[in-house]
């Protein structure tokens, strides 16, 4: 979910920047949000059908939900998110949110 989540927000982010200047990546991250949905769907009913037992079933639709998730990293827009490398910018001593405050507001 947490990975859904983050296309969203930078797939509206981008949408955001594309009504400012012409962007492509905005479908990019709009197609990679529907991939990764049927992802999650397919993962889910993998589960349910785990639990009831139905394990060849089960099987087949988790190897469908992660074939779906690596389509959907696939679909990601290869632009940075950040200038310079995060990590470039974090010495370890705090944790992210902590060390960046201002980066995590609009997550929330």
């Amino acid at each position: 979910m947490a990975y859904i989540n983050g296309i969203r927000a930078f797939g509206d982010r981008s949408e955001k920047r594309s009504q400012v200047k012409n962007t492509e990546s905005t479908e990019k991250w709009s197609n990679a949000l529907k991939v990764a949905e049927k992802a999650h769907w397919l993962l889910r009913e993998a589960a349910v059908s785990a639990q009831d037992g139905k394990y060849e079933e089960a099987e087949k639709m988790a190897e469908d939900g992660v074939e779906q998730l690596k389509l959907s990293v696939s679909e990601l827009p290869a632009q940075r998110t950040y200038e310079t490398p995060l990590a470039s910018l974090w010495d370890g001593s705090k944790c992210l949110e902590d060390a960046f405050p201002n980066q995590w507001t609009h997550f929330f």
